[in-house]
């Protein structure tokens, strides 16, 4: 699939934008307190409150549910900015959400400051992959007691190829064409 605009990601999260709540959002962990907040990269944010009991990345996780396993061979990528009131270290995660199962696939570190960091990972999916079924995509941003950390923009899909858009709005402008559409 060609995609034309600036997302090179075929999105399926429907709530990637925080504008009004959380809705489709799964904590898992639950280190952590999570609110809509004002100051977002674009408009609204997930604001989260890292607590003292989150001493490792795995104890606070926040993912969306995916409606179909991912496919065999197919690349997928997570889009989303991000930034922190104090230095952290935020990673990028699959996981098949099956209780007392937990298989994940561990992706790329984001090292976040106080400005927002685009934040990018893809994963081409494995027969591993595929044989531990990931249903969430999400992140792991524990690690740091009583951290701040803001999210906005989230996307998660396939990867699209995307086709230059130089914003000219007429058609044949280099008279290639003859003078096809004039």
């Amino acid at each position: 699939m060609v995609t034309t605009g600036n997302s090179d990601v075929a999105n399926v999260v429907t709530n990637g934008e925080f504008e009004t709540d959380l809705s489709g959002w799964d904590k898992n962990g639950c280190a952590y307190e999570v609110e809509i907040a004002d100051d977002g990269y674009e408009g609204k944010c997930a604001k989260f409150i890292i607590d003292s009991g989150s001493d490792a990345m795995y104890k606070s996780q926040f993912f969306w549910s995916l409606e179909s396993q991912l496919e065999l061979g197919k690349t997928y990528k997570m889009k989303f900015y991000a930034k922190a009131d104090g230095a952290q270290d935020i990673q990028a995660i699959l996981q098949n959400g099956v209780s007392g199962k937990w298989e994940a696939a561990y992706g790329a570190m984001f090292s976040l400051t106080n400005s927002w960091t685009l934040c990018e990972w893809e994963r081409t999916i494995s027969e591993a992959d595929l044989a531990n079924g990931y249903t969430r995509a999400g992140i792991q941003i524990g690690g740091n007691p009583g951290n701040v950390i803001y999210i906005d923009n989230f996307e998660f899909g396939e990867k699209q190829d995307v086709e230059e858009d130089d914003g000219n709005l007429l058609t044949n402008p280099s008279f290639e064409d003859d003078l096809e559409g004039w």
